[in-house]
């Protein structure tokens, strides 16, 4: 297993992530996860653009397909390795990201994981205010905007998203 795949599985380990590609919430959870991962101070060296389910990278899906192959082979060779313990705040920053998601309504992480990561991008990569961003998303992510005070909260108490 590549060094990049070894850094990406335990990534997903560190936040308790299954690396799954079977399905596409499956797919979206492991982009969003490593975008929020990168904007919490880990840098993968990942570079996202904008699609309809939010900040999407290519080349990151074509290694998380690499790395779920290599984990349904058994390939262990991950084991032993650990991240800096530099990087634990931003993987503790995404575990408690994760945490935050609204129990009063039965989302999926996957959801959840889109709104923050699609908040996020709009206001930090393209420079909207949170309430253009909101605006924005309330066009084509209808669907989840009930819940974007709180995404939006958790944003901030992450300092993603300046109060």
């Amino acid at each position: 297993m590549d060094s990049h795949l070894i850094a990406l599985k335990l990534v997903f380990d560190g936040v308790q992530t299954e690396v799954d590609v079977s399905t596409l919430e499956a797919r979206k959870l492991l982009q969003k996860v490593v975008y929020l991962v990168q904007r919490s101070g880990l840098d993968l060296s990942y570079r996202f653009a904008w699609d309809e389910m939010g900040p999407y990278c290519r080349d990151l899906a074509q290694d998380n397909r690499e790395l779920a192959r290599n984990v349904e082979l058994d390939d262990l060779s991950w084991e032993g390795y650990e991240l800096q313990d530099r990087f634990d705040s931003a993987l503790e920053s995404v575990r408690g990201l994760i945490a935050r998601k609204p129990v009063e309504r039965d989302l999926a992480t996957h959801d959840w994981l889109e709104l923050l990561a699609s908040i996020d991008y709009l206001v930090y990569v393209n420079g909207l205010t949170v309430e253009e961003a909101k605006t924005s998303l309330d066009d084509v992510k209808r669907h989840l905007m009930h819940d974007y005070p709180a995404a939006l909260e958790a944003l901030r108490a992450a300092k993603l998203v300046a109060a």
